[in-house]
């Protein structure tokens, strides 16, 4: 799967699509565009080059933006909907996040333990210049209690962060 705020400058999520060099190595994909006032559905291209086609008509959209920084993100909630859907499996697949804005929340139990027992992981990339939100440490934390990899840098860098697995 490949999330990605909707808070983020365009540019770094054209750019970070092309480098994770993992996606040869997989034959279901999954996308969304999160932390919109709308909550939109998650995709499932049937290739590499749809999921690219997908990220780039979806790229982020300031129009469709929270108008307050006190508002927190809905990746946990992201997560979730995706370790519980139907259309693709979830054993043993691979989170790739990036986080613009920060959750609220500081619960997140549930999802460490649906992650056990789908054998799921997830790379987390997050901006330090946040755009909202108010517990980066729920990213960190959940990322280390599922063996997943954290990063925060500025937004700019964000593009040369590669995790390699």
């Amino acid at each position: 799967m490949f999330a990605y705020s909707n808070d983020f400058d365009p540019y770094v999520i054209n750019q970070t699509i092309f480098w994770e060099f993992l996606w040869p190595h997989y034959t279901t994909f999954a996308s969304i565009r999160f932390d919109t006032k709308d909550e939109e559905e998650m995709e499932y291209p049937n290739s590499f080059n749809e999921l690219v086609s997908y990220v780039q008509n979806h790229l982020p959209d300031p129009s469709l933006s929270f108008e307050s920084s006190a508002t927190g993100s809905y990746v946990l909630t992201m997560i979730d909907r995706f370790l519980d859907n139907t259309r693709v499996p979830v054993c043993g697949s691979k989170m790739i996040i990036y986080v613009k804005r920060y959750p609220n929340e500081t619960e997140y139990s549930r999802i460490v333990a649906k992650m056990r027992q789908h054998h799921s992981y997830l790379s987390i990339i997050a901006s330090i210049d946040s755009s909202g939100g108010s517990h980066p440490e729920t990213l960190y934390n959940l990322a280390s209690k599922t063996n997943g990899l954290c990063a925060f840098d500025n937004s700019s860098m964000l593009v040369n962060v590669k995790f390699e697995s």
